[in-house]
């Protein structure tokens, strides 16, 4: 892979993920509902039993991203990568990830918060494991 694209796919990927993260935690339907705003904690049990599970399940799968990262900084520290290019590269790369699992962990909060039905809920947290997979599937 020449040194250019490899220096380049990154950060766009990341705009990406980044700008469609940002649309879904700003939807005014994740922070307005019927002209006032959204209550994290529900009335209801089984609301709030499906935000428990899917707050276990985002804290999964961002934990997956948080790997990814963990595996990148250590190739870095550990690894032999000679070249100054692409040492910046892996550490652009790893600045990416993390920030991206970071980002990712406090819009499935965001989000999961927001659903104010075990449906809303589960697609919410539907919505963050596909941009999650997204990611994986670039990489």
């Amino acid at each position: 892979l020449p040194l250019w694209l490899a220096a380049f796919l990154p950060p766009v990927s990341a705009l990406v993920q980044f700008s469609v993260l940002y649309f879904l935690a700003f939807d005014n339907a994740n922070l307005f509902g019927a002209g006032r705003w959204l209550e994290p904690i529900s009335e209801h049990g089984s609301v709030n039993a499906t935000k428990g599970l899917a707050s276990v399940i985002a804290l999964f799968k961002v934990s997956t991203e948080i790997q990814h990262a963990h595996k990148l900084c250590m190739a870095l520290v550990n690894g032999d990568i000679r070249n100054k290019n692409r040492k910046a590269c892996c550490w652009w790369a790893f600045v990416l990830q993390y920030l991206m699992a970071m980002t990712v962990l406090f819009v499935a909060f965001s989000l999961i918060l927001a659903g104010q039905s075990c449906a809303q809920t589960l697609l919410k947290t539907l919505s963050i494991w596909l941009v999650i997979d997204v990611d994986n599937l670039a990489a």
